[in-house]
């Protein structure tokens, strides 16, 4: 709807208007930080490999998966009043299976794919809580959904917009807890959507609006040799631009069904440059299916850690 789009580009207007109305201010401010910017991150790199000889008394099939990850947090206080936080959180992986037949590797299939790119920038005016204006965009470095070799790169994509109010429950050197509360709008375009009515794939955008509620914990467990980063995000829609089409349908509810995304990430040391990474994920949307969708995945390889300052 047209009202949605206007609204949607806003939001994401409203990401730049701070910048512009305090830009003066922040050059009158002394950096904290002699880089800008406080940066942590993350680069993880995990590898598994079997194989088998030709005369293996046994069914087992020889592979190789590898699974990568970047994570990224940049946080500046640009003045006083305004402070911006960014997330990066990057995943590809595959699994590569020999055929025992012809002995050699299949089509690699993946088993990890994950673009996510989150800025808040938050009002920090010494409240209880402080106003917030959101902007994230997700999505996947490949879609190969149909019965087709075509490939859709960087598809589907959503971008959710938000406003609303947030607080820094916990704020340690090695600790945090962040929450926020506010009204969202939805727009997810896809390229490759399976039109049921045509039975064909078409471009299709889809467009919600409705209310979010975001809860972030960085965390050592035990002790600082494992940690653990949590984000939860609830979503209830209240306008669904497919609303009218699914109208009469067994589905016509199902997007009012609360929306909910878990992501809980350890990560232990064994070295400096040796980890162990476990991440779990748990999805909810009765739109895609009735029951909660459960994803996990276990790795220890190489990874590269960094902090600034």
């Amino acid at each position: 709807m047209a009202w949605l789009r206007n609204l949607s580009l806003l939001l994401s207007l409203s990401l730049l208007v701070p910048v512009v109305l305090f830009a003066q201010d922040g050059e009158d401010q002394p950096d904290t930080n002699p880089y800008g910017w406080e940066l942590q991150g993350s680069f993880n790199l995990g590898v598994n490999q079997n194989a088998v000889s030709d005369n293996w008394a046994g069914d087992e099939i020889g592979s190789a998966a590898w699974l990568s990850s970047f994570n990224l947090i940049a946080e500046k206080q640009i003045n006083e009043r305004l402070n911006n936080r960014s997330t990066l959180r990057l995943e590809f992986g595959q699994t590569h299976q020999v055929n025992r037949e012809t002995d050699t590797y299949e089509e690699p299939v993946k088993s990890a794919d994950k673009i996510d790119l989150e800025s808040v920038l938050s009002f920090t005016f010494g409240w209880a809580v402080n106003p917030y204006a959101s902007l994230r965009i997700q999505s996947q470095f490949a879609d190969h959904r149909g019965d087709t070799d075509d490939v859709y790169y960087y598809n589907p994509t959503t971008y959710t917009e938000s406003v609303g109010v947030g607080r820094k429950l916990i704020a340690r050197e090695k600790q945090e807890w962040l929450a926020r509360i506010g009204f969202a709008t939805r727009q997810t375009v896809d390229r490759n959507y399976y039109d049921e009515v045509e039975d064909t794939r078409v471009s299709e955008v889809i467009s919600d609006a409705g209310f979010e509620l975001v809860s972030e914990l960085n965390t050592p467990v035990t002790s600082d040799r494992i940690m653990l980063t949590a984000k939860l995000t609830l979503y209830q829609a209240i306008h669904n631009s497919l609303a009218d089409e699914l109208e009469g349908l067994p589905e016509e509810d199902d997007w009012q069904a609360t929306d909910v995304d878990l992501e809980t990430i350890f990560t232990g040391s064994i070295t400096e440059l040796i980890k162990v990474n476990l991440q779990m994920r748990l999805l909810y949307d009765k739109e895609v299916d009735k029951a909660g969708r459960f994803k996990e995945s276990l790795s220890i390889g190489v990874a590269y850690t960094f902090a600034n300052p």
